[in-house]
């Protein structure tokens, strides 16, 4: 993954971590829609984000019922995403993750 971690720079997550960018206001609105489904089928446990960023979508999930837990490529967006309460060191398991959520347009949050 190191080799890609270059391609995702400060340039890269600028939209990412302003506030007040129309970019990062509309990705806010697309986590909530994403975390209230999630909020139908667990209220708490650990989830895994697959590609977190900065942890946009993670942060939004209370650190007293969820283990929050990423993949990504980026440095700059794991240092981010720890400040976060988001961990990234996990062992791979089919029964680790209550909810495991792909961060791609196709992607359905998959549900253990």
């Amino acid at each position: 993954m190191e080799r890609y971690s270059k391609y995702y720079d400060r340039d890269y997550f600028a939209g990412y971590l302003d506030d007040g960018d129309q970019g990062k206001q509309k990705r806010d609105r697309q986590y909530a829609a994403e975390r209230g489904r999630v909020f139908r089928f667990c209220s708490q446990g650990r989830i895994l984000d697959v590609g977190c960023g900065p942890g946009g979508f993670l942060e939004g999930f209370p650190d007293e019922q969820w283990d929050k837990y990423g993949v990504e490529v980026s440095d700059l967006a794991k240092e981010v995403a720890r400040s976060k309460n988001i961990k990234f060191d996990f062992a791979w398991g089919d029964q680790f993750f209550e909810c495991s959520e792909p961060r791609c347009t196709t992607s359905t949050p998959r549900f253990r």
